[in-house]
């Protein structure tokens, strides 16, 4: 997920080390295949349980409540079932509700800026839930809340909320930036020593493609006025006939074929 994150060694006997570092992670240019990116900032116009919209940023409306949900307008409707990568792009900080003028003596505060634990006082996950029916239909059956995790899933549709928890009424999250892309990646069918017969052959995919993939046939026994004719092409698959251009006939022939594309539709859709 791309973001700046707090992190800190953590020993054998589960001691933490007594300050955070941060790192960094940039993976916006690693996506081959985008099918559809869902992005909720500046104006996040979906359901809000006890988060609010300051300006352009999302904050949590009353910290002393501990957790605060986002619940994101758009939702992802595939059409079908399909194997997809999710990714998050987020950008998260705090804030830090102290007022300096209540402290008796400000030379007595060891750091005016550092809060002792800041670090784990405050907490965002992104849930999701999935389901394999139409969504727009009445009786849709929606799945659980699941934390997300950058993973590999199967649906038809997806929704995502965003979790903001604090336990400290003083700490209080906010989320800038939020995006979810659906990535699919690269994959290719082949086979071998098929038969056109002189009628024509449809081959069908084992598992169709989002979108028409990038389609190679090689005729093994190929005359060089043989001419490949394409019936269909479409997601699912491919219909063929070879056609001779001296005999003016279709013919029949062998052949192999490489189909190059993205995404992996289920078979149960």
């Amino acid at each position: 997920m791309t973001g700046t994150y707090l992190i800190k060694a953590v020993n054998i006997y589960g001691e933490e080390s007594n300050t955070a570092t941060t790192i960094q992670i940039n993976i916006e240019d690693g996506f081959d295949n985008v099918v559809t990116t869902i992005t909720e900032d500046p104006d996040f116009l979906g359901v809000k349980d006890n988060v609010e919209i300051d300006g352009t940023v999302l904050i949590m409306s009353d910290p002393s409540l501990g957790v605060g949900y986002y619940y994101f307008e758009n939702e992802i409707d595939l059409g079908q079932i399909y194997t997809s990568f999710i990714n998050l792009l987020m950008t998260a900080k705090v804030r830090y509700n102290n007022n300096l003028f209540d402290e008796a003596d400000l030379f007595a505060v060891d750091d005016l800026y550092l809060i002792p634990g800041l670090e784990n006082a405050w907490h965002i996950d992104i849930e999701y839930r999935i389901t394999n029916d139409d969504p727009a239909d009445t009786g849709v059956e929606w799945s659980e809340w699941f934390p997300f995790l950058i993973s590999s899933l199967s649906f038809r549709a997806i929704q995502f909320r965003a979790k903001m928890e604090t336990n400290n009424v003083l700490v209080v999250p906010i989320i800038e930036k939020l995006s979810m892309i659906i990535d699919m990646p690269d994959r290719i069918e082949r086979a071998e020593d098929l038969t056109v017969t002189s009628s024509g052959v449809a081959v069908t995919y084992i598992n169709p493609f989002i979108a028409t993939p990038a389609l190679s046939i090689l005729l093994q026994n190929a005359d060089s006025n043989d001419k490949i004719e394409f019936v269909e092409k479409n997601n699912s698959g491919f219909t063929i006939k070879v056609y001779n251009t001296v005999s003016e006939t279709y013919v029949e022939r062998t052949f192999d074929y490489i189909a190059s594309g993205y995404g992996k539709k289920s078979n149960n859709s």
